[in-house]
């Protein structure tokens, strides 16, 4: 494990090179490789304390902050509510020119490197396989039954919305009317129903569905809420539905960095872990697909 000095040094040696046009990628690329390994060297406790205290006083943290995007994560009070509209620059519908219009321009190196890392590769990969399935989902069956629950600003409904207009009866299911209210005026005028109830809050909905979306979940619940969610969720399907859900696998190479530096909580799960907890629930993994780098997964799941 790296001493505090070698940390610091570490930390150094990271914002002179950022700072240097020349060689801003890859100091930036090198650093989140050093951050991982670093974290996998630490104690759960010592990392804790790096996050907390030596991070935020270092002046890397603030010259990270240049970017808008970093900036906005790290003053995140309610993090699924601004989650939501920031994760929309990863996914490519946000208005990036007003976003930037103020910012430095280290500070745009800094965004456009974020918004094509990794991070924005595996939301922008669980995003199209989502959006692949709710197309073979339209195609097989007419006007099929789909809730969206925890699903953001749904901008995997969106991209194929775009392309046909009548996807069938939509539910969006949300614990944060902001976010609800987002989706009434993106789907206005269609077959859409919004329900706002908490996480893991009893709940009636009227029918049975053909398929379940919900990107979020695993991202956001521990376990125990996750396994109450999903239990309440798969209750909802009809005897030949689906449901879908996405997630970051421990692999992620940007955990460390989007700990301490987004200050964006992730929950991360193995396909053993969830496929066990998918068990407990009565369901069965019916799909797994991963994107090359097996940093996230897509699961079909479907009642025994």
């Amino acid at each position: 494990m790296m001493t505090l000095s070698e940390i610091t040094n570490l930390l150094n040696k990271t914002e002179e090179a950022i700072s240097n046009g020349n060689t801003f990628r890859l100091a930036l690329s090198a650093f989140v490789r050093d951050l991982h390994k670093l974290k996998i060297s630490m104690s759960a406790k010592d990392w804790r304390a790096f996050k907390r205290f030596e991070c935020p006083e270092h002046s890397l943290h603030k010259l990270l902050q240049a970017d808008p995007l970093t900036r906005s994560f790290n003053y995140n009070t309610d993090n699924y509510v601004a989650n939501s509209i920031l994760l929309d620059h990863f996914y490519g519908f946000a208005e990036i020119d007003a976003f930037l219009e103020q910012t430095s321009s280290i500070g745009r190196k800094i965004y456009h490197f974020l918004v094509s890392s990794p991070i924005g590769k595996v939301l922008r990969w669980r995003q199209q396989t989502f959006a692949k399935r709710i197309g073979q989902l339209v195609r097989k069956k007419e006007k099929p039954r789909i809730l969206f629950a925890y699903c953001g600003h749904a901008q995997e409904l969106l991209r194929f919305h775009a392309k046909k207009p009548d996807l069938g009866r939509l539910v969006f299911f949300d614990d944060d009317p902001f976010t609800l209210d987002i989706l009434r005026r993106d789907f206005s005028g269609h077959d859409v129903e919004f329900i706002q109830a908490s996480a893991g809050q009893d709940y009636v909905l009227e029918g049975s569905f053909d398929a379940i979306y919900s990107s979020n979940i695993c991202d956001r619940f521990g376990d125990k809420q996750l396994k109450k969610v999903i239990t309440q969720l798969s209750s909802l399907l009809n005897a030949e539905g689906s449901l879908f859900l996405s997630g970051f696998t421990p692999t992620f190479s940007y955990e460390a960095f989007i700990e301490s530096f987004l200050n964006w909580r992730v929950r991360y799960r193995s396909i053993r872990q969830l496929s066990h907890l998918l068990q407990s629930s009565d369901l069965r993994v019916c799909e797994l697909s991963q994107p090359g780098n097996k940093e996230g997964f897509v699961l079909e799941c479907a009642k025994p």
